[in-house]
């Protein structure tokens, strides 16, 4: 990005940084303003801190265990969309080296909190002027995806 671009998003972010500890520390309706302004202006936020450590290393744990089981490339809804012998080219590509699954269920290790924080977040987000008009239809996550890159 150019300098100004570099600048403009640092003023979006830099107080997202200076809030970021503690449990649930975007939920407060501060904080959520502060979100909803970055996705507005910039198109994106990073929340660090966003779940307590024991759920991320739930999940991290939760997708090593589960490396045996998953499969290469997109599966699941991609496999609807794109189907038959176009979606077996995209997964046997040799270039293609992901691993995924697919937690639709939430039983995945971590799944459950993660996707409650996550559902908090969005209808947190539903309520602020900058994001409302987009999420409107929007009412919980899609089951989470696992993914191991090499």
């Amino acid at each position: 990005p150019t300098p100004q671009i570099s600048a403009r998003v640092e003023r979006s972010l830099a107080p997202l940084r200076a809030k970021g500890t503690g449990q649930r520390w975007w939920s407060s309706r501060e904080n959520l303003r502060l979100v909803a302004r970055a996705l507005k202006m910039e198109h994106f936020a990073v929340l660090d801190g966003f779940l307590p450590e024991e759920v991320c290393q739930e999940l991290e744990d939760g997708a090593r265990h589960a490396k045996p089981e998953m499969v290469r490339g997109a599966t699941g809804a991609a496999a609807k969309v794109q189907g038959g012998t176009d979606l077996a080219k995209v997964l046997n590509q040799p270039s293609r080296g992901d691993v995924v699954k697919f937690s639709d269920d939430g039983q995945m290790p971590g799944c459950q909190d993660f996707l409650r924080d996550l559902d908090a977040l969005v209808d947190g987000l539903k309520s602020c002027e900058d994001t409302a008009p987009k999420l409107r239809c929007v009412d919980w996550a899609n089951g989470a995806m696992f993914a191991i890159y090499p």
